[in-house]
């Protein structure tokens, strides 16, 4: 069937999609509905009038009729009675039923294409929407952001699309397993953020297209600029290549302005789940900002609670964790550990201030302080 080879040919896909709005298949049931309601009425009054049935045999027999069933228990005897079942039942009435068949499956074939290629306008609500993807590491780290979104308790169960010129011929598998689809079309476009239903999406995310290109804030400040224009609700999350652009996305609309970690999707979703958290893990990457340092510090039986309150009570920094060398290897470092924890170490972890000097001997002397280091 050449139509249907046509429908698969990628040139045509802006005709196809011209081709997809022009079935609108509720109102072609409707109409069909209201032609047949009309078409039965007249044949079962022909069959009353002219056969001398009474009204439920005539519906019953226009309905066994057209349904192409035919039990024989009654019939047209009359040549009017049988032309009128031939022209309104056989011809008026058969041939439109096959007509409205072929035309839904033929719609929900179309459909299927539509939503596989991103043509399909999804009219979500309470979604996050990904404007861009990445040039780098794009499916791991849309796939990674999308997996540890729906671990958090409050977004687990949040439909996610994604506006992007990337995936013409369709997402991945692990995308589409994952819940995540698409509208394929350019974030910088109204009528493409419209059919990505951006003033009902809670969360959204612009994504730099290239980390390591300037440019890409350009793209970022013309896209929060039209997001700004429709005056969005959902909150806005901007990735910022410069740093001396944030203060221009900031004022453009983004309510959080972050760098690209391209190996780390967690930090965008911490700014999703938990706002603000994602300064405090960004700092952790920055030369500039507080940096996280092991030091090599004898420890033995000392309360975590106490070691951690000594080492602040100085200033050297906030005691986050430390190395149980009883441990193997992959578990070795104990994060976080609770209050009344007896730490037994060689090696512990703080979070020091960028402009603050602290020696692995300031170290040693506190916890040498506590009269416990072995």
């Amino acid at each position: 069937m050449p139509y249907l080879l046509f429908l698969f040919k990628r040139q045509h896909w802006r005709h196809y999609s011209y081709l997809l709005q022009q079935i609108d298949i509720r109102r072609t049931l409707i109409r069909a509905g209201l032609y047949l309601v009309c078409v039965f009425s007249l044949h079962s009054w022909i069959m009353v009038a002219v056969e001398g049935l009474r009204v439920d045999e005539a519906i019953w027999l226009t309905l066994t009729t057209v349904v192409t069933v035919g039990y024989g228990d009654y019939s047209a005897q009359t040549v009017i009675g049988r032309l009128a079942t031939v022209i309104l039942l056989y011809v008026g009435s058969i041939f439109v039923l096959f007509h409205i068949a072929a035309d839904y499956f033929q719609y929900r074939s179309e459909r299927k294409m539509a939503m596989l290629h991103g043509r399909w306008r999804w009219r979500m609500k309470n979604h996050v929407l990904i404007l861009n993807s990445p040039s780098i590491n794009r499916d791991r780290y849309i796939l990674g952001l999308v997996e540890e979104l729906h671990r958090t308790e409050r977004w687990a169960d949040c439909p996610v699309l994604m506006l992007t010129r990337d995936y013409e011929n369709g997402l991945p598998e692990d995308f589409q397993i994952a819940g995540v689809v698409h509208y394929h079309g350019d974030a910088s476009n109204p009528d493409d953020l419209e059919a990505a239903s951006i003033a009902e999406a809670s969360v959204i995310i612009v994504l730099a297209e290239n980390a390591a290109d300037k440019r890409s804030d350009e793209t970022s400040f013309n896209i929060l600029h039209r997001l700004k224009e429709q005056n969005v609700q959902g909150r806005i999350i901007a990735e910022c290549v410069r740093r001396a652009n944030r203060t221009r996305l900031k004022a453009a609309g983004a309510d959080c302005v972050m760098r690209p970690i391209r190996f780390y999707p967690e930090i965008v979703v911490r700014a999703i789940d938990s706002p603000g958290a994602e300064q405090i893990l960004e700092g952790l990457f920055m030369s500039e900002g507080d940096e996280c340092r092991s030091f090599d510090a004898p420890v033995r039986g000392v309360r975590w609670a106490d070691l951690a309150s000594a080492l602040m009570s100085r200033g050297y920094g906030t005691a986050i964790a430390y190395a149980d060398e009883a441990k193997d290897p992959e578990h070795a470092v104990q994060c976080n550990p609770s209050p009344d924890q007896i730490v037994h170490t060689d090696r512990i972890f703080i979070i020091v201030k960028a402009d603050r000097d602290v020696t692995t001997a300031d170290i040693q002397a506190t916890i040498a302080g506590l009269g416990t280091a072995g």
